[in-house]
């Protein structure tokens, strides 16, 4: 697959979610959050939801940064609706995966997933993430390196 056909693959399924996310719970203004998707810098796709769930990838070994080495540890933090099923699906190396679902929310809304990154884990992710079904955002687009 071309890197062109790649880029196009990315921005349809991110322009799908941004309807989807879109469509839901616009009138909920208690969390706002608004994500870009970005093409050479330009903005090609922007998604607002107030209510949408949330998710955070932090390295915990080199904070700030999105380029991970392996050995690093992290944590995938997500918040959204209470009780409901947390699943991503995740492009690596631009090949999509099947959806994982890694368990559900506790009582508050709250799922953590602890974690480092092994030498099976190179390559470039895009990885997409639900709450009860709903898009989390922002997307996490990450690059896992050898050391």
């Amino acid at each position: 697959m071309s890197a062109v056909s790649l880029i196009l693959k990315t921005l349809a399924l991110a322009s799908a979610l941004a309807l989807i996310a879109l469509a839901q719970g616009l009138s909920d203004k208690t969390k706002p959050s608004k994500e870009y998707v970005r093409l050479n810098g330009r903005v090609v796709v922007e998604r607002v939801c107030p209510s949408c769930p949330t998710v955070k990838l932090t390295d915990n070994t080199r904070t700030g940064t999105t380029h991970f080495r392996v050995g690093d540890s992290f944590t995938v933090i997500l918040h959204g609706a209470t009780n409901s099923p947390v699943t991503v699906t995740q492009y690596l190396n631009g090949v999509a995966g099947s959806p994982y679902t890694f368990g559900n929310t506790d009582g508050s809304g709250n799922y953590t997933i602890p974690g480092s990154w092994g030498s099976g884990n190179t390559g470039s992710y895009i990885q997409y993430w639900t709450i009860g079904g709903i898009p989390a955002m922002p997307t996490q687009i990450f690059t896992v390196y050898a050391n």
